[in-house]
């Protein structure tokens, strides 16, 4: 019996030994997993802290797009201003030189209406003259 007993014992150990290797070899490919989804965790971690840097950096952008937005659109309205002021100023430029136009046609009928007087005063003067010399000489 005793060896008996001592193959049991034989085998008992190397089933230890096989009962470690597993134990050891689990352990192992735990570790290797636990390190690999620790791996993951640091680079999804370094992808996060990147897209929110990306975020920030975007919002950012986006600010000092809407500052420029809001510059150009106040810029515009004031250059739509002036251009309004200056047609208004023009408008009002055109009507003062139709006015012009106008008093200085009126003033050219009147000279024109004096000419004409002028010109039958100095026709009716000529014939006086003309009648009056005639009447000298006879």
């Amino acid at each position: 019996m005793e060896v008996y007993d001592s193959v049991i014992k034989c085998e008992s150990f190397d089933n230890d030994d096989d009962d470690d290797m597993s134990k050891n070899n689990w352990n192992d490919q735990y570790e290797m997993k636990v390190a690999d989804q620790q791996r993951q965790i640091d680079l999804i971690s370094r992808k996060l802290l990147y897209m929110e840097e990306h975020i920030i950096d975007l919002n950012n952008e986006n600010s000092t797009l809407r500052k420029q937005l809001q510059q150009n659109e106040e810029l515009f309205r004031k250059k739509i201003q002036l251009r309004e002021d200056e047609i208004e100023t023009l408008q009002e430029n055109i009507v003062e030189m139709e006015t012009m136009n106008a008093e200085l046609r009126c003033k050219e009928h009147e000279l024109s209406m004096q000419k004409r007087i002028q010109q039958e005063d100095i026709k009716l003067l000529k014939q006086q003259v003309s009648l009056i010399r005639t009447h000298l000489i006879s």
